[in-house]
């Protein structure tokens, strides 16, 4: 086989679908981080281009939140690591926007291969952060040998702040690793007010 070699079209052609990529990639977050009243109309649709080429414009999660009535329940679900990731010390995972103003009930957390430090460890600890504050008395906790924060025997911190205004940001921190944890995935319920 001769080698191939890389014309100025292909090069042009490679640009095109890398700009093209990043447009898309832009599109998409601005969609995903929109706000209700946001978006080039202020009405918290924001454009998106389908395959066709064509731009549409998409009710972003935020507005799609005030179409559902107060007091339904929700479910958050904060992927942090994925169940091939170590988990490990960091800030700021996952960041998102609250749709609308949330009232927590609950928070849990699990992992999908367990902490393998000794039992006299703390284990893996996890706060919950809104605008940079924590919201939680104390870290949750997730046990050496446990999969979730709900396991037998585990303290349940108290929600200290338990409503999230609308738009906020909600992120979580892992204070505490332990050893050999992956697939941290952090819950989060409650109502829409």
């Amino acid at each position: 086989m001769a080698d191939q070699v890389l014309t100025p079209a292909d090069v042009a052609n490679f640009v095109a679908v890398w700009q093209a990529w990043g447009a898309s990639v832009d599109q998409f977050n601005a969609w995903m981080m929109g706000t209700a009243t946001g978006g080039p109309n202020g009405d918290g649709r924001y454009p998106l281009t389908n395959r066709g080429g064509q731009v549409v414009l998409v009710m972003c999660p935020a507005k799609l939140a005030t179409l559902v009535p107060t007091g339904q329940p929700f479910d958050w679900l904060f992927d942090c690591y994925s169940p091939r990731e170590m988990v490990r010390v960091a800030t700021g995972l996952s960041p998102l926007r609250a749709p609308r103003v949330l009232i927590l009930s609950e928070i849990r957390a699990s992992v999908i291969v367990a902490d393998m430090s000794s039992a006299q460890t703390y284990g893996i600890r996890i706060n919950v952060r809104v605008a940079g504050t924590s919201i939680l008395s104390a870290p949750l906790r997730i046990l050496p040998g446990q999969l979730s924060s709900k396991a037998d025997g585990t303290p349940q911190p108290t929600i200290s702040t338990p409503r999230i205004p609308d738009d906020a940001l909600v992120s979580i921190d892992v204070e505490a690793e332990g050893s050999g944890a992956r697939g941290l995935v952090v819950y989060l319920k409650g109502n829409y007010e």
